[in-house]
């Protein structure tokens, strides 16, 4: 499998497509984070995402990880105020549900961090964190 990874990698690469990931996974940032574009790792209140501390240090020690937190409630916005870009649950579950008009409000509040407030990735400007990475590149450099 990870023969099969890292070749979509490079195949990736030699076309000039800009890979990105977002996962619960600790070992596949450790293992694919320094050959992808954006790795966004997932965070929760719930207990399904990337523990917090380990999330923070996987963003720190590497400079294409963002951490991407999933809102399940109003109270989970503070909780995790430490994330990059904010998902907020957008399907009929048992959790609230944020509609598109509630998503852009809070798009406004968080500086425009937050995913799929538009309503598609098409249209969004967050694009899984290219700016907030492009940030973080200019300020190492």
């Amino acid at each position: 499998m990870d023969n099969d990874l890292f070749n979509i990698i490079h195949d990736a690469d030699c076309v000039g497509l800009k890979l990105k990931a977002i996962t619960k996974q600790v070992a596949f940032v450790e293992k694919f984070a320094p050959y992808l574009h954006i790795v966004n790792v997932s965070v929760d209140n719930v207990g399904y995402g990337i523990p917090h501390k380990v999330a923070q240090r996987l963003r720190n020690k590497f400079a294409n990880v963002l951490i991407r937190c999933v809102v399940l409630k109003d109270e989970d916005i503070k909780a995790l105020a430490f994330s990059d870009i904010f998902t907020f649950n957008h399907a009929r579950n048992s959790f609230k549900f944020y509609p598109k008009e509630l998503r852009q409000k809070f798009n406004h509040v968080l500086g425009g961090r937050v995913c799929g407030a538009t309503g598609t990735c098409k249209d969004c400007s967050l694009k899984c964190g290219e700016q907030l990475i492009a940030s973080r590149r200019e300020i190492a450099a």
